[in-house]
């Protein structure tokens, strides 16, 4: 799994959560996003900022990295920690852990191969379009427009 966050935990279950999902052989790789310092949430809309997050106070919202709190979820899982801020780095060291990582296959499943039988419907449309256009006795507008067997005098 991977986690991109700041690591701000409000509600203190992030290590228990880390610890059960090692003891089902999950690994968990996290990607720290921010600054140590904070930074403001800009909101955006079609690219365009249109002010910052607020809290239910209506104060600007600042956000701080906690790679600590990253670092501890990522041990608990055997898995790694990134810091964000190089994006390169942060995409070798993600190809990098997710082609060492075990391989093995979840679930295996069979699929049935169907024959397609539409050439029966196809080929019986086709014998009652031959049935109406050549063997009966009234013909069709178009059939007429089409001339085929040279019945119009030019």
């Amino acid at each position: 799994m991977i986690l991109v966050s700041d690591g701000e935990d409000h509600s203190e279950g992030a290590e228990a959560a880390a610890e059960e999902a090692n003891k089902l052989g999950i690994k968990i790789i996290t990607i720290g996003v921010g600054t140590p310092n904070g930074g403001t949430i800009p909101l955006r809309r079609n690219g365009v900022m249109e002010g910052l997050k607020r809290d239910s106070n209506n104060e600007v919202v600042i956000t701080k990295l906690n790679s600590e709190s990253l670092t501890a979820i990522a041990k608990a899982t055997k898995g790694g920690y990134a810091n964000g801020a190089n994006t390169k780095e942060v995409i070798d060291y993600v190809k990098n852990a997710l082609n060492n990582i075990e391989k093995t296959e979840f679930e295996a499943t069979q699929m049935a191969d169907f024959q397609s039988q539409f050439q029966w419907f196809l080929g019986f449309a086709f014998l009652l379009l031959f049935a109406d256009v050549f063997l009966l006795e009234r013909k069709t507008k178009w059939v007429n427009r089409l001339n085929l067997f040279n019945e119009k005098e030019k």
